[in-house]
């Protein structure tokens, strides 16, 4: 039976292990030279802090962050939805929080830190990839991430199919603007409808699409998950942030 004092060494052991220098570690062990963070994990943080947030993720050893949205150009319809959620959430920052590209990116440059990439809503990769270019250029990243498919969206497979049409053209204008478009795939794009693995038919139909971070939630079995990721190596030829 686990003790208090078992409890204590275990969490401290853990708290420990989160402050390491996580890039110095990983480019030891000859794994990765650069280690990033997506910023939705500590958006409290930012919220109170932004440079200061910056500041901390330096010195742990991260060289590198993912902004996520709404971001002051975003679609509308985007920014109507998270104020309708940020009270639930318990925090309403986010995008460039209150700055301007301009001061997020001397913040960045100060503290050697780089954003390859940026998450943003389907809206906004539909209707705004002008604005979403320019952000780039100003910011330095060079890939545009939807975090995960809108449920409405992705009911069945004709509605996949439709969002199928919907990345090529995200994908096709993103190149216009000098920027790679990636879908950040979840736990729900790895169920079966109707005998199909929904993103295997996105890989299969798409060909404008960077693949992001593979999350599967507990529970998803890991002989399919094993298989999904076999016939992504040998059937597609993409990058694939993790």
């Amino acid at each position: 039976m686990n003790t208090r004092r078992d409890f204590l060494k275990t969490s401290g052991g853990a708290l420990a292990a989160s402050l390491l220098p996580w890039n110095d570690l990983f480019a030891q062990a000859g794994l990765v030279n650069k280690v990033g963070i997506q910023l939705f994990s500590l958006p409290k943080m930012l919220d109170k802090d932004f440079a200061g947030t910056m500041q901390f993720l330096s010195k742990m050893g991260y060289n590198e962050i993912e902004l996520f949205g709404p971001y002051p150009f975003s679609d509308e319809a985007a920014r109507e939805s998270w104020s309708k959620v940020t009270p639930m959430l318990g925090f309403s920052g986010s995008g460039y929080f209150g700055k301007s590209a301009k001061e997020i990116k001397q913040i960045l440059q100060d503290n050697g830190l780089k954003t390859p990439s940026a998450h943003t809503d389907l809206a906004t990769l539909l209707n705004n990839m002008p604005q979403l270019g320019e952000a780039g250029r100003a910011l330095g990243f060079e890939y545009v991430v939807l975090p995960a498919i809108p449920e409405d969206r992705r009911k069945n497979l004709d509605d996949y199919k439709r969002i199928i049409d919907d990345f090529n053209k995200i994908g096709d204008n993103a190149k216009k603007e000098g920027l790679k478009f990636g879908y950040h795939n979840h736990g729900y794009g790895l169920s079966k409808m109707d005998g199909v693995v929904p993103l295997e038919l996105i890989m299969e139909k798409q060909i404008q699409i960077w693949c992001s971070s593979k999350w599967i939630f507990i529970g998803q079995l890991l002989a399919e998950w094993t298989q999904l990721l076999c016939w992504i190596n040998t059937k597609i030829a993409t990058t694939c942030f993790i």
